[in-house]
């Protein structure tokens, strides 16, 4: 399900290896202790090729596989291509939402996807993202509707909440998120700009031009933390299907509930900031 050639780079984002390459194994311990035992997450969105051809907008579905350690600075195709065959998802999302919404208004529409083990359809954990539909939507320079979701884990309590800031007229390239526990306290600050990044720049990304759109991850004390990139899937076939790939980034000392709100915010900035993106490359709007 791999078809980006850009992939190496988000392996390249990895941190010293520790370890080596594989699928995390299973783990004792709470609901989310498999993301204890994860570098980092790639999600890889796969469409069919109906929407593709046609635009028209259907339920999301992600494979999620581990991002392994013991990653080689340099990537040549042969390591690539071994991580394609011997990686198989960890995880499978699918988004369940009414049509209507995605239809009228895909940017801010309603939905709940669990995330389950492929083979024995276990949910893991699941996102909820209510419905706010914002009638005067310019991000970031004016937003009247905060939008946001919550993710629970397998047994159905609410663990994270991730949440867009609504700052009009105060930043005009960034938007800021916040990842958060089930009590509101901020753990992350997630920056998507249209400028500067830790990494350069993200103008034009993602595209051929420039292959990743980085998210930089920051404490509440503004630490640069993580990166995490959504990757240009490529030109090739596999680019009509594979619209969005991007790494989730785990900070090496972070526990279950700050890895479960980093993925809330991630799947909040890939609803939000990238599908306009992908929206307005597409002529469409809100």
């Amino acid at each position: 399900f791999f078809s980006s050639p850009s992939l190496a780079s988000i392996m390249l984002h990895s941190p010293p290896p520790t370890e080596m390459m594989g699928v995390a194994p299973a783990r004792e311990g709470g609901p989310l202790s498999f993301l204890a035992n994860c570098n980092g997450l790639f999600a890889a969105q796969r469409v069919s090729l109906t929407e593709a051809l046609t635009g028209c907008e259907v339920k999301n579905k992600y494979f999620l596989t581990n991002i392994p350690q013991g990653v080689p600075e340099v990537v040549e195709a042969e390591w690539l291509r071994n991580f394609r065959e011997t990686n198989q998802p960890l995880v499978d999302a699918r988004e369940q939402s009414e049509c209507l919404e995605r239809v009228c208004c895909p940017l801010f529409r309603g939905f709940q996807m669990d995330f389950q083990e492929p083979h024995s359809g276990q949910v893991l954990m699941s996102i909820d993202r209510p419905f706010n539909c914002d009638p005067c939507h310019l991000p970031p320079m004016l937003m009247c509707a905060t939008q946001e979701l919550f993710l629970k884990d397998g047994n159905g309590q609410r663990v994270a909440h991730a949440r867009e800031e609504v700052n009009n007229c105060s930043q005009c390239c960034v938007r800021t998120y916040h990842a958060m526990d089930a009590n509101g306290n901020v753990l992350y600050h997630l920056k998507a700009s249209e400028c500067g990044t830790s990494q350069g720049s993200n103008c034009c990304a993602p595209t051929c031009c420039n292959q990743t759109y980085d998210v930089d991850i920051f404490t509440p004390d503004g630490k640069l933390v993580a990166v995490s990139p959504f990757v240009w899937p490529g030109c090739n076939c596999g680019g009509l299907t594979d619209v969005s790939n991007f790494a989730i980034r785990f900070p090496q000392d972070a526990n279950e509930t700050q890895r479960a709100s980093i993925v809330a915010a991630m799947f909040l900035v890939e609803y939000t900031a990238i599908a306009l993106k992908q929206q307005q490359s597409k002529g469409g709007g809100s």
